[in-house]
């Protein structure tokens, strides 16, 4: 093996076979790291592989060069492992692959990945090459390649042979797996999917391998609760249902459970110690009666505050309510009108003031109907009162048919019984 010396720099080539017929000569630049000083080295390239490495004299506080197999390993972050080889290529899509060839050592050959103890190799299954995703380096997908092989465990039975860099059963590494557990704590479901190239349903399968590894003690989050919001919501198109406990200080979820109605939320409460239900002081939630049962039962020192989105709904199925009762008499009063008018043949004539009176009725009846859509904009004032908006409700007046006094003033009289303050 040739080894060229200049000014405390070393260069090494390692030649896989011998040169071919065919040469080229290259000059490499070498730069000392000791003297300022540099030099040329003439060396003659041959299509075998080769590689070179470039190292300076080791002083005192410095580390050689790495190789390129131990540069790999230290950008995968890989423990108990030996890097093989890797290689570049490029897949029909035009996406860039770093495929590295590795294996566990010696040491760590043939250990079960769940009671960690080495066993001897199950003989009736063969090696089968698996490859793992890692981080990407940039734009470039990073791959581990390694050959498997089957052991006979006594109490997990025959079964994949553990590797240092991956959790049992995942296509990933470690670091991986990791990394997509921690953003899914901060970023939508899709967004990490779409970040780190990944299924929709990975991101689950992942958060399932590294949340006993990112929050083991997971009780934890139970601790000085104050002000949380209780709430359920279907998936799966509405046919199941999941109950959700946030911690509205930190914005964050800190219980869940399938299903939902009292027997479900029973289940959290009974989970927290009696320092925990004390510190507990607001709750937050729809008008569901087990919300507030369960409330007064375990919590019975706390605020319940009912949202926003149900209050304004109540408020407005009673407004529609008033709505409809005031239409029904305008209606029946109509009808009554006409049923006690004379019929004639054409037209009422213009001094018939019992035919006038009809007409009016009937046509105030209908105002009132169709005056629904008075209703869902007030849904929006009551929606943005909330935010600090004023809600200024016009005094009614008989001389106007869209202010009638039985509407805008039933209006106003109701918001001021649910305890809306007048201004």
């Amino acid at each position: 093996m040739p080894n060229w010396k200049t000014d405390g720099c070393y260069c090494e080539l390692l030649m896989s076979s011998s040169p071919s017929a065919t040469t080229e000569w290259h000059f490499f630049q070498v730069q000392s790291r000791v003297a300022d000083t540099s030099a040329k080295i003439k060396l003659k390239s041959h299509p075998c592989s080769f590689r070179v490495l470039v190292g300076a004299q080791q002083s005192k506080g410095e580390t050689r060069m790495a190789s390129t197999n131990t540069l790999i390993k230290n950008l995968l972050n890989v423990k108990n492992t030996v890097v093989e080889s890797a290689k570049n290529y490029t897949d029909g899509r035009g996406v860039k692959h770093l495929r590295v060839k590795a294996r566990p050592d010696k040491k760590h050959q043939y250990r079960c990945p769940f009671c960690g103890k080495k066993y001897p190799k199950d003989g009736r299954s063969s090696k089968d090459v698996r490859v793992w995703r890692g981080l990407d380096f940039g734009s470039v997908l990073v791959e581990i390649e390694s050959e498997t092989q089957r052991i006979k465990c006594p109490k997990h039975g025959s079964i994949v042979a553990d590797v240092p860099w991956a959790y049992p059963g995942s296509h990933f590494t470690k670091d991986f797996d990791l990394t997509v557990g921690w953003l899914a704590v901060y970023l939508p479901r899709n967004a990490v999917a779409e970040y780190m190239r990944i299924d929709w349903k990975t991101v689950g399968r992942c958060i399932s391998r590294t949340l006993n590894e990112i929050e083991p003690e997971r009780a934890v989050r139970l601790n000085n609760l104050v002000y949380i919001g209780i709430d359920e919501t279907s998936y799966k198109k509405g046919h199941k249902y999941i109950t959700v406990i946030v911690n509205h200080e930190t914005n964050t979820v800190v219980w869940a459970a399938e299903g939902h109605g009292k027997s479900v939320l029973e289940k959290f409460y009974r989970s927290l110690t009696k320092e925990q239900l004390e510190s507990i002081k607001v709750v937050t939630g729809d008008g569901a009666k087990w919300i507030t049962e369960c409330v007064n039962e375990f919590t019975p020192g706390c605020e319940r505050c009912i949202d926003p989105f149900h209050v304004v709904e109540w408020a407005m199925d009673a407004l529609d309510e008033v709505r409809r009762g005031v239409w029904r008499d305008a209606y029946n009063k109509a009808q009554e009108l006409k049923n006690s008018t004379p019929k004639r043949r054409g037209r009422p004539k213009a001094d018939d003031l019992q035919a006038q009176a009809a007409k009016e009725a009937r046509n105030k009846a209908d105002q009132l109907k169709k005056s629904v859509y008075l209703t869902n904009a007030y849904r929006v004032l009551l929606t943005r009162a909330r935010q600090g908006f004023i809600i200024y409700i016009p005094e009614g007046v008989t001389d106007d048919a869209t202010r009638l006094p039985a509407f805008y003033d039933e209006t106003f009289n109701y918001l001021k019984e649910i305890g809306i303050q007048e201004i």
